[in-house]
């Protein structure tokens, strides 16, 4: 395989090669910025961001439960920039670290779609193509959206799977290490497959035996905090991970869930990419395509754990990868068989599958969808929960409880209080007391994974009867209370759908 000669090399040999690349990444990155540069923070950001300001001020949200404990899944990625927190807004924080992995992540995509040596108005279009359809067809995976721990894990990943495609060896391998540390969900999965790769495409046992030797000491910088958080799931009964696949995550861990259509669609795109490059005579190809056959056959591996019932096995998320990989080599395959298959009938074939897909997944309805729900986002003005939120962080002292309601991610964010759970976000180190304290704010209501299932969440919550908003009182000392409902208790501050009660009869 011809060494990489230079950073704007083209793909075909034009002499345009670098103005080609600077204006795919800046269309790129126009792009992102309108699907993804929703107001911060906005989904995960909001409990993650909060953990890094925790990392290093113990004061912070006092009392909380939920932040009581360690953030040792995530490790790395909370030392490394709850840092920052302490002497910088959180809000920057967050939109730099968008901004910077956003490049980096453009930036790595277009270096590896390099490999499929397509010219970059190809690439670009392959990862836009990729980008609006929501990156992953099943199991709500992504690899650009927020800044968390995953999108630092993915731009070393990216970086490792270009460099090992180019044959080096020592630097992807402390990439591949890097991103294990900041996330080990993918960094597992990740590591096994390109081992799997390298295997199979007959790399000297000396270089396998270094890349596994480079990737585990580094990783151990992740992964021995998260062992203590494994020990104790390891005392989680199977009842509550049944529970946790099944009816509170199915669409990210449950592969029964996942829909049928898409998953078939998601392995006709690996047929393509197998019929395509198993027999091509380019390293760099032959590698990603025994990587991406590896994480198919971990995703298929899913089923069997699902089948048997094995839910606690299911938490390692064997299914993470595979669906948001595939259809970004598809996109680049596609352009490679426009531009170098001879066979005029394999051709004619792909373009005929490619445009089934595109009518299948209409990536121009979602891609106006996601649009417009950023623009719209941003010109939303602040609800009333935000605004009773606010409220309770200027007229409450740190370290106060409040009853809040269970259904809200930004729960901490606004009103930065302690609260007694989050359904939206699980303590995975203690999820049975989790289980508990959200079943106390839902009066005991039967809880199953639905479209509306946060309104049903809210609704149980809103029901609660005052002998109940007692007991939860007297067992968490709460001194406030968010609801819509009508009780006895003295309100302190309301909007038109909140009250804020004060929990003490006068």
């Amino acid at each position: 395989m011809p060494k990489d000669k230079g950073e704007y090399l083209s793909p075909n040999g034009s002499p345009n090669a670098k103005e080609s690349h600077w204006l795919a990444f800046v269309a790129l990155l126009i792009c992102v910025f309108l699907l993804h540069a929703k107001p911060l923070p906005y989904g995960n950001e909001f409990p993650y961001l909060l953990r890094l300001v925790k990392e290093f001020q113990p004061e912070f949200l006092l009392n909380d439960w939920t932040f009581s404990g360690p953030g040792n899944e995530h490790w790395l990625f909370n030392r490394t920039f709850g840092y920052f927190a302490g002497f910088v807004r959180i809000e920057l924080i967050g939109w730099v670290g968008r901004i910077a992995s956003w490049f980096l992540l453009i930036w790595g995509l277009l270096k590896l779609g390099k490999l499929w040596k397509i010219t970059y108005p190809v690439i670009a279009i392959s990862i836009l193509a990729w980008l609006v359809i929501g990156q992953s067809l099943v199991g709500d995976e992504w690899i650009i959206g927020g800044f968390e721990a995953k999108s630092v894990s993915y731009i070393f990943l990216l970086t490792a799977l270009y460099h090992f495609a180019n044959r080096k060896i020592i630097f992807p391998a402390a990439m591949l290490g890097t991103a294990f540390a900041f996330h080990p969900a993918i960094g597992l999965w990740s590591a096994i497959a390109v081992g799997i790769a390298l295997l199979f495409e007959r790399v000297s046992l000396k270089k396998l035996l270094t890349v596994t030797v480079i990737v585990s000491l580094i990783a151990l910088i992740g992964v021995l905090p998260l062992l203590f958080d494994q020990f104790q799931n390891l005392q989680e009964n199977a009842e509550i991970w049944r529970f946790m696949v099944t009816l509170v995550f199915p669409f990210h861990f449950d592969p029964f869930d996942f829909s049928r259509s898409y998953t078939v669609l998601l392995l006709a795109m690996l047929g393509v990419n197998c019929f395509v490059f198993y027999k091509n005579d380019n390293f760099g190809l032959r590698f990603l395509l025994k990587f991406q056959i590896a994480l198919g056959i971990f995703f298929l591996f899913a089923y069997i754990l699902r089948w048997f019932e094995m839910y606690a096995w299911l938490r390692f998320l064997p299914v993470r990868l595979f669906p948001v990989f595939t259809p970004l080599f598809f996109a680049f395959s596609v352009g490679w068989v426009l531009k170098n298959l001879k066979s005029q009938k394999v051709k004619f074939a792909v373009i005929l599958f490619t445009a089934f897909c595109v009518f299948w997944l209409n990536p121009f309805s979602t891609a106006y969808t996601k649009v417009g729900q950023t623009i719209a986002l941003w010109q939303a003005e602040p609800g009333d929960f935000q605004k009773t939120s606010r409220w309770i962080a200027e007229n409450t002292p740190n370290g106060t409880v409040v009853i809040q309601p269970p259904h809200r991610r930004e729960v901490w964010y606004f009103s930065q209080r302690a609260c007694i759970a989050s359904y939206a976000f699980p303590t995975f180190g203690r999820l049975t007391k989790w289980k508990e304290r959200v079943s106390d704010l839902t009066g005991n209501e039967e809880i199953k994974y639905e479209e509306d299932i946060f309104e049903k969440i809210e609704k149980a919550y809103n029901l609660l009867p005052e002998e109940e908003i007692e007991n939860l009182r007297v067992k968490y000392k709460s001194d406030y209370l968010v609801s819509r409902a009508v009780y006895s208790y003295p309100i302190v501050f309301q909007t038109a759908t909140y009250r804020v009660y004060f929990l003490k009869k006068q």
